[in-house]
């Protein structure tokens, strides 16, 4: 550094937050040292960063993705970690890197609802800093259906088969609480099991008299999925 008029202006970047010290040795233009000195700074500022959080709407027990991004300015951030917490647990501590992370939590304990993510970033030379986003989980909608109408002889029980999936297409394999109605009238509350979507029930026919009724097997809600109905217009017929 050269002497501008008695005075000298040094830049110092500072590496960490702890007392600097800086020794001045002053020399002249043959090389010879004239004085020798000390300056401290004693107070080295934390830098300061944003950080935001992004995490979308999931199914029941499908992961939960977010994506965290921590800047100072518009420079990504290269240090300290992301302590990510889900309605007030921990469940992840990530390393900065780049200014991204992307986190992943494997979820198959949380409820429906809506949920809380806190992101707490922490680094020696930054503040520390949070940010929260909420997410909503949701169960699996079933499709209704609606089975084309069929005969039925008098006096005869009957059994209603169906295809059943969810809102993907995907076949439930699963064991479910049903409640059958004929004519809007409860008439039978069972549980069984669909496997590979394949629904076959019982359906207590055999005291409706001929003519023309409704047939709706209720598939129960529960922690997966939402309820759904299984419908047939069965006609009573006499036997031959």
């Amino acid at each position: 550094y050269k002497v501008n008029d008695t005075t000298v202006t040094i830049n110092i970047t500072p590496t960490s937050t702890r007392k600097i010290t800086v020794d001045i040795e002053y020399t002249d233009n043959t090389g010879r040292t004239r004085s020798t000195s000390q300056a401290y700074i004693t107070s080295v500022a934390k830098r300061n960063a944003t950080v935001t959080v992004d995490v979308n709407d999931t199914k029941i027990f499908e992961d939960i993705n977010m994506s965290i991004k921590v800047l100072e300015d518009a420079t990504a951030v290269n240090e300290g970690k992301a302590i990510i917490k889900i309605d007030d647990e921990v469940v992840g501590e990530v390393n900065v890197t780049n200014g991204v992370v992307d986190f992943t939590y494997e979820n198959s304990t949380l409820p429906t609802g809506q949920h809380i993510v806190l992101v707490e970033f922490t680094s020696p030379n930054y503040n520390s800093y949070t940010a929260n986003a909420t997410f909503t989980i949701t169960k699996y909608d079933i499709e209704d259906v609606t089975i084309e109408g069929f005969d039925v002889k008098v006096g005869k029980n009957t059994t209603i088969t169906a295809t059943i999936v969810d809102e993907n297409g995907k076949a439930i394999d699963s064991i479910k609480d049903v409640e059958v109605l004929i004519d809007g009238i409860s008439v039978a509350n069972k549980t069984i099991i669909i496997q590979n979507g394949k629904l076959e029930i019982d359906i207590p026919t055999s005291s409706l008299k001929v003519g023309q009724h409704s047939v709706v097997v209720n598939i129960k809600e529960d922690e997966i999925n939402y309820a759904s109905d299984v419908s047939a217009a069965i006609s009573i017929i006499k036997g031959n």
